[in-house]
């Protein structure tokens, strides 16, 4: 902290793991329904999608 402090930055926070995401009302209603279809969770398509985007 006092690191960061020296260098005028703020240290990282962790990541709670969770976010809001705002889409059009249409995107969201095809969503649900593939992730239905899929068998899967709303929140599991949504991981997916971001790790198939992000490099880990």
């Amino acid at each position: 902290m006092a690191f960061c402090a020296g260098k005028g930055k703020e240290p990282e926070k962790p990541f709670k793991g969770s976010f809001n995401v705002r889409i059009s009302t249409d995107l969201h209603r095809k969503a649900v329904l593939t992730a239905s279809a899929r068998g899967i969770s709303l929140n599991m398509l949504v991981e997916n999608a971001i790790k198939e985007t992000v490099s880990m």
